[in-house]
């Protein structure tokens, strides 16, 4: 029956929204049911379309839903099928309209075919551990995948348990460990690839949740799960006059203090505590790091033209495609004074013995 089925209050979705995971003798609270009732109706996992697929289809059991027996308790904790669970407890619990729609699906969806997991033998460690391992499995290859921020805390979470285990204050990168390319032979694995581990995508994937959780923790900054392809973007395609501008430590991959104050600043993170009628961000998608490179080229620029273009994304705002292109036109363009400049050049009389002929420009000319 769907009333003995319950939410999974650690759900691997949660990984941003919920920050302590919820002790197993809290999991039946009334609080902790109704609050991860509301999590998982969050937008981003979509409950709707499934509702809107239900009312259409009717309930189709393609997939397994994975429980887990509530010891003492007549009920289960549902580890795999978390959004169809929460769709059906939403058109149950909306029965008049549900029924409206299609009738009969209510008594449709009152009691699903479930699979039991055992625990047997099995520590609750490794219990947790077999679990997790199958959901790893699912959604890193098929079904509905988790998103790349989630996939990429799940390599994070892989590469801290590698013994000698680490934490996050503990972490390093070990570019000659086996700690890597275990984590990158363990997910292609589960997905059934025979591909060579591919370290430098588990390396890309650990900075980007390593700079994200750096600028979660400062105060006043507001991250979103959302924001990992705008990091992991600067991560993959970081150019060398980026990494100067913003620097990061090679082992612990977080930014410098100065470099986590710009970052927060060109991505406006702290916008939330920003005045009403403040610009909005000078970066807000993963395109503009590539400009801001631009801007930062030494070889395309003048030092001189590099501080004022800084100026106009870091201090006044402005996104870093408008800034180059505005300089792109600048340069373009042939003004009277550039026009007169030229001319007086062309026209003036000059002594050869007043020309310093030890400028290279000036042999050339």
């Amino acid at each position: 029956p769907i009333s003995k089925l319950y939410l999974d209050p650690n759900n691997p979705r949660f990984i941003s929204k919920r920050e302590e995971k919820i002790p197993p003798e809290r999991y039946l609270e009334d609080q902790v049911i109704h609050d991860t009732f509301k999590l998982m109706s969050d937008r981003s996992f979509k409950i709707d379309e499934l509702m809107g697929d239900f009312l259409s289809k009717g309930f189709i059991d393609g997939d397994e839903i994975i429980v887990q027996k509530m010891n003492d308790y007549d009920g289960y904790i549902v580890r795999e099928g978390n959004r169809r669970i929460t769709a059906i407890k939403e058109l149950i619990k909306n029965k008049k309209e549900t029924e409206k729609k299609r009738p009969g699906l209510c008594d449709e969806i009152s009691v699903l075919p479930v699979t039991e997991i055992l625990q047997k033998n099995l520590t609750n460690d490794q219990y947790d551990m077999l679990i997790s391992h199958m959901l790893d499995v699912r959604h890193l290859g098929q079904l509905e995948k988790w998103s790349p921020f989630s996939r990429a805390n799940l390599i994070y979470d892989a590469y801290l348990d590698f013994e000698p285990k680490m934490t996050k204050e503990s972490f390093e990168w070990e570019d000659s460990s086996d700690r890597a390319t275990y984590v990158a032979k363990k997910f292609l694995h589960d997905l059934g690839s025979n591909l060579r581990p591919n370290t430098k995508s588990t390396k890309e994937r650990l900075q980007t949740i390593r700079v994200m959780e750096q600028l979660r923790e400062t105060e006043g900054v507001i991250i979103q799960p959302n924001y990992f392809s705008l990091f992991n973007d600067f991560i993959h395609n970081l150019k060398p006059e980026l990494d100067r501008y913003l620097p990061r430590d090679e082992k612990t991959f977080l930014f410098t203090s100065e470099a986590k104050d710009k970052v927060i600043k060109l991505c406006a993170l702290d916008f939330p505590n920003r005045k009403r009628g403040d610009e909005p961000s000078s970066i807000k998608n993963p395109q503009q790091w590539n400009f801001l490179s631009k801007i930062l080229n030494e070889d395309d620029n003048t030092p001189e033209e590099i501080a004022e273009m800084v100026d106009e994304v870091l201090e006044n705002e402005n996104q870093p495609e408008n800034v180059w292109r505005n300089k792109q036109d600048e340069r373009r363009s042939y003004s009277w004074k550039t026009w007169l400049d030229d001319v007086t050049s062309l026209l003036m009389s000059v002594k050869l013995e007043d020309i310093h002929t030890d400028d290279v420009s000036t042999r050339a000319v």
